[in-house]
């Protein structure tokens, strides 16, 4: 595949500029249903199907609806997830993360050394990547709902990596518990509404 996104690059000191869907439970509500649709189409491409477009309206509207989205505010949220959906279908990147890979899993819970249960949007192992090492490579990616509001991406995506690394971090850091030490993980961020991939390797 064409790799479109560039790891971070020197020199770059940005301030967030970006905006989510409205906060609270709008703001949580979107994220979820991005998930689990993100999740179904990874599902079906894995099974050899193409994500059927036309169910994407009616599916996101309900499950939004059952996060409990008001009536009013539905349309303008449906559509949101559904150009999510599209986005990351179509764009390589997009369609790269949510090809199957060994070991694929989406939405996998990981229990770190306290106990804690945390949960990974997507992880897998590959090769055809930059700043892969072999199919030893672990790949550990979160999705984001953020959508810039300025004109200069990469200094967005730079701030969303410096404000989300320290999390991604301690994925990391619980999957070599499990996995062992000298595992080469790369930390990834993709965003569907812009959309775009910032990666980077786990120290």
């Amino acid at each position: 595949m064409d790799w479109l996104a560039q790891p971070d690059k020197p020199g770059i000191s940005p301030e967030p500029s970006y905006q989510r869907p409205q906060g609270g439970i709008e703001a949580r509500a979107f994220g979820n249903v991005v998930h689990l649709l993100v999740e179904s189409m990874a599902n079906a491409i894995a099974r050899g199907e193409e994500p059927d477009v036309t169910q994407w309206h009616p599916r996101a509207h309900a499950l939004l609806r059952a996060e409990g989205i008001a009536p009013g505010d539905l349309p303008h949220q449906t559509q949101q997830v559904v150009r999510a959906l599209e986005n990351m279908l179509m764009d390589p990147e997009g369609r790269w993360l949510l090809a199957p890979h060994t070991a694929a899993a989406s939405e996998s819970a990981l229990e770190d050394e306290t106990g804690r249960h945390v949960r990974t949007d997507r992880t897998f192992f590959a090769s055809d990547a930059p700043l892969a090492s072999g199919e030893g490579t672990l790949w550990i990616v979160d999705f984001k709902s953020s959508e810039n509001s300025g004109s200069d991406v990469a200094a967005f995506l730079a701030a969303q990596k410096k404000l989300y690394a320290p999390k991604m971090l301690e994925y990391a850091q619980t999957k070599r518990a499990q996995l062992g030490a000298e595992t080469p993980i790369i930390l990834a961020l993709y965003f569907p509404l812009l959309p775009a991939l910032v990666y980077w390797q786990a120290e």
